[in-house]
């Protein structure tokens, strides 16, 4: 698997009035310039997969900010005007924005720390007079928060969304049936 970073660093140094290696200052890239890349076929290149670096590269959001504004100009190699952005197309980055925005702030929130404590509800007080069953569940729920809370630590890495929800909501689904045995066995000694 090819560091897209690396090519893009390539071609920034290459094709310096068109390539940017900060996202902040992409601007939008001419229509098929793979074609205009593979033409030169500089050798600095070869064995890399342009099309999916440039695919890689218009991806970021930041390049979506630079393609948000109808109008805005496109550019060749050179950095020479030779297109616009359509309304159409700014609207097509600005939906990209607004959920690349959404991925974003989800994932810093799974980054957030967790503690149980920062999960469960407050413990409640346990008097010296409640039942060993009040004991039993508390400690259940305790086990439950912090293995939930492990769990997530553990799906922080994956940057699929959907899979590490599905996970997280697996982990859930276990953690339920178990206070269930649980409730299930004090109502029978009661």
């Amino acid at each position: 698997m090819q560091d897209h970073n690396e090519v893009i660093q390539i071609l920034s140094e290459l094709y310096p009035k068109c390539f940017f290696s900060i996202p902040q200052q992409r601007r939008p890239l001419k229509k098929n310039i793979i074609v205009d890349i593979q033409r030169f076929n500089d050798q600095a290149l070869s064995g890399f997969d342009i099309g999916s670096a440039v695919d890689w590269y218009m991806s970021h959001i930041g390049y979506d900010y630079a393609c948000a504004a109808a109008g805005t100009q496109r550019i060749d190699l050179d950095g020479k005007a030779v297109g616009k952005i359509t309304s159409s197309e700014a609207r097509e980055a600005q939906d990209r924005i607004t959920v690349k925005k959404a991925e974003i702030a989800e994932r810093r929130a799974w980054k957030a720390p967790v503690t149980p404590s920062a999960v469960s509800p407050p413990a409640t007080h346990v008097t010296p007079s409640a039942s060993r069953t009040d004991d039993v569940l508390v400690k259940t729920v305790d086990e439950a928060v912090t293995a939930l809370a492990k769990g997530r630590e553990m799906l922080l890495p994956l940057d699929n969304i959907t899979l590490r929800n599905a996970l997280l909501k697996s982990a859930i689904n276990v953690a339920e049936e178990r206070m269930q045995e649980v409730l299930q066995e004090i109502e029978k000694k009661e």
